[in-house]
């Protein structure tokens, strides 16, 4: 993702009404965005995704410490930027699987 195109996405998601409500709830949300938008190459894509999917588990989802947090609509929501805005693999789909 180019520099343009990683803020208009990051806008977009942060358009998102789920995620504000997240951000409002639990303002660590926006930190945990902010480390999957950051364009330093990573070693591995879904590593870093499982990372930030862990980290983000005491805020949304099942086992949100907010109860209106709770919910799989906010859990997909988040999972969905993260997804967005992490910086795509320089390898190929069959190295990283090796």
């Amino acid at each position: 993702m180019n520099e343009g195109h990683e803020h208009a996405a990051l806008e977009a998601i942060y358009q998102r009404r789920e995620i504000q409500q997240m951000i409002e709830i639990e303002p660590v949300v926006a930190h945990i965005l902010a480390i999957a938008a950051n364009p330093e190459p990573r070693e591995n894509r879904w590593i870093a995704y499982e990372a930030l999917k862990r980290m983000s588990s005491g805020y949304v989802g099942w086992d949100a410490r907010q109860p209106q947090l709770r919910t799989t609509r906010h859990y997909a929501a988040l999972l969905e930027a993260i997804d967005t805005l992490l910086p795509q693999s320089e390898c190929s789909d069959e190295e990283e699987i090796a």
